[in-house]
């Protein structure tokens, strides 16, 4: 889980800089795609989840 919120939270940077992780997305990591949900993005802007 701690590799997951490592990358949900590298996630929030790049978003942050104006970058999309969809590019970088790897294909073993599907799970991964729910994070570029604006909703998902607006609730790790405001803290991620514990």
């Amino acid at each position: 889980m701690s590799l997951y919120r490592l990358s949900y939270i590298d996630f929030c940077e790049k978003v942050e800089k104006g970058c999309h992780l969809r590019v970088s997305l790897k294909p073993k990591e599907p799970e991964m795609l729910e994070v570029t949900d604006s909703d998902s993005v607006a609730q790790v802007r405001n803290g991620p989840p514990h």
